[in-house]
């Protein structure tokens, strides 16, 4: 029997202490780090370093076992007495430790470091030796201090962004509590932004907002703060003003610097801004009240004309109260039937006949009665829900004047008002296809009024709008017209039937000079056009033969008919039966 035979075969599997050292090493050395055994001496001279070393550190491992270099000197000069001090550090600690710190690579790049080790003691407990090992967390680091930042920090304009803002006004809110003094939170919109991104583009438009939110934050005072909500919405953060007319000076300065002509690359632009302001502790206490104050006000400067700052007051929140009463309410109206439409008559000028209804929205409340669209309209066109009602509206309009023909009565156009958000989102030309449709209405029964101002935003693309709805046979009337303060050149753009003088021109006929010859000059122009003119709010005897006299086709006011619902305005309706047998195209 050999020696061998008498062997363990257990120990036959185990590798030789040489080689098992060596494996150990070739595997340290695959590490994506550096393995380390240092002396507890003033260089952390090193006994032992991986191959990891010299990816961390630009150096070859050697030179530090040789004692060439030092590892302790490439600690970055700034951190050298922190890394030193923690090593130093021995107050009944654990036996492990981490550190992370700034290395200076050969190469001169500044790395991040982590360090995870544990000391070494001798029989006396002095620590001896440091032994782990260092890795490179210099990308992770970014990728850290990126996201951070990203969550402070708007992408576009590099500006605070709306979680970053919403803590700067806690914490101001906090000292200013302490020292009583006044915090002002002022909402920012830029009026008619949309403008520009529909003319130029939206990357016109982002560089645009680049350029605000340098030029407003090169307003503000030292310690201001200004942040980017999203879209044009902006938030100053205003504290330790002494009074009134200090925080008033610096939005005027906002104001001028917002106002500044901007170059396009092809035309100058030059944009106006509305700001809303909320003060504490006077109109409110929590940073979720004073934002929503200074939105309120600023809506409240949009609604005043724009171009303006406006203070938050109680009766701005009684406002909003009310309002949000009023949207809640809204959002149900349709679905317990409490929208109803009603008639007011369009009479043809010369004969008196009734040949057309205007739809005008009603509101039923079971309590507070009938209320009036100046009411709630603003609110639904805000919040959208003009879009479903807007719907509603054409499609009752139709089936109504659809009923009335059955029930055998003549032909009467039926006029619908489309207010801007219809335009913008409620893809308002399938809407009225879809109303045709389903009603069964004749397309050249209806007519679509649109204000003069909707007309002018953005002209070029209402005009393929305008053609899309004319190109079902269905009226395009202007609304509202002389109002617009624009040029008239569109008219012969755009494809309208009718002009409705303003009531605001008729209401002083025929006394007032200025109004008189305003209509007159617009029943010229509407006529060398080829457009009829209807006039609106006319209220007695002298101004209906004032406007015939000026050559006015059509007539719309209480001198011939409140608005009423659609059983009362069967009596403005001639039954079909009645006409002269020559008649034959009002029959048909």
């Amino acid at each position: 029997m050999s020696v061998l035979q008498d062997t363990d075969p257990a120990l036959l599997a185990q590798p030789s202490p040489s080689a098992a050292l060596t494996a150990l090493a070739e595997l340290v050395d695959h590490l994506d780090c550096m393995v380390f055994r240092l002396r507890n001496d003033a260089s952390l001279t090193a006994e032992y370093l991986s191959s990891g070393a010299s990816a961390l550190t630009g150096h070859d491992a050697a030179q530090f076992v040789s004692g060439a270099l030092s590892l302790a000197s490439q600690v970055s000069g700034g951190e050298a007495d922190r890394v030193a001090a923690a090593l130093a550090f021995d107050g009944g600690r654990s036996g492990r430790y981490l550190l992370e710190y700034r290395l200076n690579r050969a190469d001169e790049q500044i790395r991040c470091i982590k360090e995870r080790g544990w000391l070494v003691r001798d029989a006396a407990g002095e620590v001896t030796h440091f032994e782990g090992f260092a890795e490179d967390v210099t990308e992770r680091q970014l990728e850290k201090e990126w996201a951070l930042r990203e969550a402070k920090v708007d992408a576009l304009t590099g500006l605070p962004n709306r979680r970053s803002v919403h803590d700067a006004i806690s914490q101001s809110l906090l000292k200013a509590e302490f020292s009583r003094s006044s915090v002002a939170v002022v909402f920012l919109d830029l009026d008619e932004f949309k403008y520009v991104n529909d003319s130029f583009g939206h990357e016109v438009g982002d560089r645009m907002l680049q350029a605000i939110a340098q030029r407003v934050s090169g307003s503000l005072r030292h310690g201001d703060v200004v942040a980017r909500l999203g879209g044009d919405e902006f938030v100053l953060l205003l504290a330790g003003f002494q009074s009134r007319d200090e925080l008033h000076s610096v939005l005027q300065r906002v104001r001028a610097a917002v106002a500044l002509p901007w170059g396009t690359g092809r035309q100058d632009v030059q944009l106006s801004c509305s700001m809303g302001v909320a003060c504490f502790p006077a109109d409110g206490s929590t940073v979720e009240q004073l934002l929503r104050n200074a939105d309120a006000a600023m809506y409240e400067a949009k609604q005043s004309g724009r171009n303006r700052v406006h203070y938050f007051t109680p009766e701005l929140n009684r406002a909003i109260v009310t309002r949000v009463s009023i949207e809640h309410r809204l959002r149900n109206a349709l679905e317990r039937n409490q929208l109803q439409l009603h008639y007011q008559p369009r009479v043809d000028a010369l004969s008196g006949r009734v040949i057309a209804a205007e739809a005008l929205l009603r509101w039923q409340l079971p309590r507070q009665g009938l209320i009036l669209p100046a009411r709630f309209i603003a609110v639904a066109e805000e919040t959208g829900l003009i879009v479903p009602i807007g719907a509603w509206v054409l499609r009752t309009a139709c089936q109504q004047a659809r009923q009335w023909i059955d029930s055998g009565h003549v032909p009467v156009i039926v006029s619908v008002n489309v207010s801007p958000r219809q335009i913008r989102e409620g893809r308002i030309a399938e809407t009225i296809a879809a109303a045709l449709h389903e009603t069964g209405l004749a397309p050249e029964l209806l007519q679509i009024e649109l204000t003069e101002n909707l007309a002018l935003q953005g002209a070029d693309g209402a005009i393929g709008l305008l053609s899309e709805i004319r190109a079902l046979g269905v009226q395009i009337a202007i609304d509202d017209f002389g109002t617009g303060y624009s040029s008239l050149s569109y008219l012969k753009r755009f494809p309208v039937d009718q002009l409705k003088v303003d009531r605001s021109f008729v209401s002083g006929l025929p006394e007032d000079r200025e109004d008189a010859a305003i209509v007159r000059a617009i029943v010229t122009l509407g006529h060398e056009l080829g457009l009829q003119v209807v006039a609106e709010g006319v209220e007695n005897v002298s101004q209906c033969e004032f406007l015939r006299e000026c050559g006015c086709d059509e007539l719309q006011g209480y001198h011939f008919g409140r608005p009423v619902a659609p059983g009362e305005f069967l009596r403005f309706l001639q039954p079909v039966d009645a006409l002269p047998a020559g008649d034959a195209a009002l029959q048909a």
